[in-house]
């Protein structure tokens, strides 16, 4: 079955945020590994409203979407994520949702934080 889901890299003060899932058993083995947060598309939802709400349930920051910036994609899994550039309204988050943790880092330090199986849904834009 076909998942359609919205990410971003959110941007702060020259930071980009990252968020850590908490332990649990995820499709593609990111429990308790960080990634640029995200989430499915709700039937009847716009991917801008996923990426605004998600935004808010992962870690409680409104953000405003200012482009798309690519498609990434997984033929094994038919998996489909929607890359967006945010940016923050403020830069007090708090980790919610399914995170245990968030943070603003440096771009090359969230590339580096990043899991490899976060990575694979990356577009070549990312």
């Amino acid at each position: 079955m076909t998942s359609i889901a919205a990410a971003a890299i959110v941007e702060w003060e020259g930071k980009i945020l990252v968020g850590k899932k908490i332990e649990c058993n995820h499709p593609r083995d990111l429990g308790g590994k960080w990634h640029l947060p995200g989430g499915k598309i709700k039937k009847g939802e716009t991917p801008e409203k996923t990426i605004v709400r998600e935004m808010m349930e992962e870690a409680g920051i409104v953000v405003e979407p200012l482009e798309i910036l690519g498609i990434g994609e997984s033929r094994e899994t038919d998996h489909f994520v929607i890359w967006f550039r945010c940016k923050a309204k403020s830069g007090n988050i708090v980790a919610g949702d399914d995170l245990e943790e968030v943070r603003w880092v440096e771009k090359k330090e969230g590339a580096d934080l990043c899991h490899p199986n976060s990575k694979i849904l990356w577009s070549d834009q990312i």
